[in-house]
């Protein structure tokens, strides 16, 4: 079973003529890859993403995820299949400044509707892998350093062991050693049969992955995207 697949997509924003629209003809990703998939800035790279997490829809074409079709899926049934199958990390990290550590880790399972057996145990295993002082794992997370919500949000990507994890610009912030630092702790601490796509327009990382794929050579992307 393919992690992911896209047949035929063609997408394209209201406000924007069909002739502006992202097409993939077809793409193919086999479960446990780590890609790199880069491109300039404003290519169309979010806009995928966002038709791979099912936070929108092609006007053409299938996406399916780990052999769902998810535009088949209803969007309260797609919300629970992001949660429990999907790991997002971006740019800006969203977690909820008031709470805790713990409790922004926390969230991300209870959304999936996981378990709660070992999940302390987990949040804390986790959060020690990932080098996080357990001083910390109580304060809020409005308290910590941009490096350390970092972790936390690798934390909350990976807590519910997901089989596709999302990076979108996950290091456009971050200089050349910190961007290096984040991408070596994210591969470490991956399951072997989770599948990454990490999204860039700094082709320089892509020595890090199995495979580095162009936008422009999966797809034709208007300047309008």
């Amino acid at each position: 079973m393919l992690a992911i697949e896209l047949q035929d997509i063609v997408f394209h924003y209201p406000s924007s003529p069909p002739e502006h629209a992202l097409c993939i003809p077809q793409w193919q990703v086999p479960p446990g890859q780590r890609l790199f998939l880069h491109g300039r800035s404003g290519s169309g790279k979010t806009t995928l993403l966002r038709l791979l997490t099912g936070m929108m829809s092609p006007q053409q074409g299938q996406i399916r995820l780990l052999g769902e079709n998810i535009q088949s899926l209803s969007p309260p049934q797609r919300d629970t299949f992001r949660a429990q199958h999907i790991g997002q990390i971006s740019q800006q990290f969203y977690l909820l400044p008031y709470l805790s550590v713990a409790d922004n880790i926390r969230l991300a399972a209870v959304l999936a509707k996981k378990s709660s057996a070992f999940l302390d145990d987990r949040i804390y295993q986790l959060l020690e892998q990932l080098d996080m002082p357990p001083a910390l794992f109580h304060q809020p997370a409005g308290r910590l350093s941009q490096g350390q919500q970092q972790r936390v949000a690798i934390a909350r990507a990976l807590i519910n062991r997901p089989a596709l994890l999302f990076a979108d610009e996950p290091t456009s912030a971050l200089d050349e050693a910190s961007t290096a630092a984040f991408i070596r702790l994210l591969l470490q601490n991956l399951a072997t049969d989770t599948t990454l796509i990490m999204i860039s327009h700094d082709h320089r990382q892509a020595s890090w992955f199995d495979q580095s794929v162009a936008l422009q050579d999966l797809t034709s992307v208007s300047k309008g995207l």
